[in-house]
């Protein structure tokens, strides 16, 4: 994450893939290994179209929730930013961004044991990230969705962050 490549043309992801990641990734390959046997049994065994249809949804539901969890995390390109949850994505113009920065993450307004990355829009919105610190304390309230860094991964994480908003708020071309 250095200084020459703040600009990049297509979406790259801000936070590394953590083990949760990875424990997402075998998740989703163990649903495809189900898939693949299920549809291999309906061939032979001819299942009725409505249980194929509804253990096919099924599989492909669970599919997509599993490919979103990855997912989850900050998404950088020249004049954007992309914040990307298991619902819900939301792109921002750089243009729109006052402040890149950490707070205790919150859960209907209350603070947790863990930081969160936060981007502070010029009308003074602010807009939680799923991206945590890892926290000190092991008793409290966190979030479970969402890739969770160490210490200097989440500060190298907001330093790059407020580094390609400082770049992004320069000239444009």
């Amino acid at each position: 994450m250095g200084g020459d490549d703040v600009v990049v043309r297509r979406w790259r992801r801000v936070n590394p893939a953590g083990p949760a990641q990875w424990l997402i990734l075998g998740f989703g390959a163990i649903i495809l290994a189900f898939a693949a046997a299920f549809a291999r049994s309906a061939v032979q065994q001819e299942f009725r179209v409505a249980e194929a249809a509804f253990v096919g949804g099924f599989l492909t539901l669970m599919l997509v929730y599993v490919w979103r969890m990855y997912r989850t995390g900050i998404y950088v390109r020249a004049r954007q930013v992309r914040i990307v949850r298991v619902l819900r994505t939301r792109t921002l113009p750089w243009a729109d961004v006052a402040d890149v920065y950490s707070r205790p993450a919150r859960i209907s307004g209350l603070a947790t044991v863990r930081e969160a990355i936060v981007v502070r829009l010029v009308d003074g919105t602010e807009v939680e990230t799923p991206v945590q610190r890892q926290a000190d304390r092991v008793v409290g309230p966190r979030k479970t969705v969402g890739p969770v860094l160490t210490d200097e991964q989440f500060a190298d994480t907001v330093a790059f962050l407020q580094a390609t908003r400082l770049y992004e708020a320069g000239p444009q071309e």
